[in-house]
């Protein structure tokens, strides 16, 4: 996986994947992993796509390609931040619930316990 800003580095990681949630608004994407390692920690891999923003707060061109025709100004301003990823090693699952959003913690909870297994 990647890690870091811009394109980041690699880093090799070994875990069974628990759960992932995404979440996006019109300006960029969030994506939290969380994998159990072999070992026994918990890795919380959070990827933010980049993020830009029309610095002059108009609400203008939100409404579909439409609204831009007419309105080609060699006069804009945006704001830009690169995408980034991190990494977060847990010891315990009693710490994710403050790093992650409830559903995802649910479904986390609900696959890092073993399964039940019916004794005949």
């Amino acid at each position: 996986m990647k890690v870091g800003r811009g394109a980041g580095r690699r880093q090799r990681l070994s875990g069974i994947l628990l759960g992932q949630r995404g979440h996006c608004t019109s300006n960029k994407v969030e994506v939290f992993g969380v994998s159990r390692s072999r070992i026994g920690k918990f890795m919380v891999h959070v990827m933010r796509s980049q993020d830009w923003s029309d610095a002059s707060g108009s609400t203008d061109f939100s409404s579909g390609w439409r609204s831009w025709v007419g309105n080609w100004s060699s006069s804009q301003t945006w704001t830009w931040t690169p995408a980034e990823a991190t990494l977060t090693l847990v010891d315990s699952q009693q710490e994710l619930p403050d790093m992650l959003a409830p559903q995802l913690y649910d479904v986390v909870a609900d696959t890092a316990e073993p399964p039940h297994t019916a004794h005949t």
